[in-house]
């Protein structure tokens, strides 16, 4: 499983986060994250640039690629 969040106090204290079963798709990793309540942050806010949803697509897909190949050797993966 893939879980993805804003990280930081995001996680701890409003829980917000999505998971997916691994390997991902781009279009599923794109959709993962539509899911997150905080979402619009990654957007851009109050003068911050956006994030670049499509290069953390591309690392959550990678990522999940990962995952799913050493599913025997790997527990979890906290980046």
């Amino acid at each position: 499983m893939l879980m993805v969040g804003l990280g930081g106090i995001h996680v701890e204290v409003l829980k917000d986060v999505a998971f997916a079963p691994v390997p991902l798709g781009t279009e599923e990793a794109l959709a993962l994250l539509d899911e997150l309540k905080g979402a619009a942050l990654l957007d851009g806010v109050r003068g911050e640039p956006a994030a670049d949803r499509a290069a953390l697509a591309r690392l959550m897909v990678a990522l999940s690629r990962f995952a799913a190949d050493h599913a025997d050797q790997v527990a979890e993966i906290d980046p």
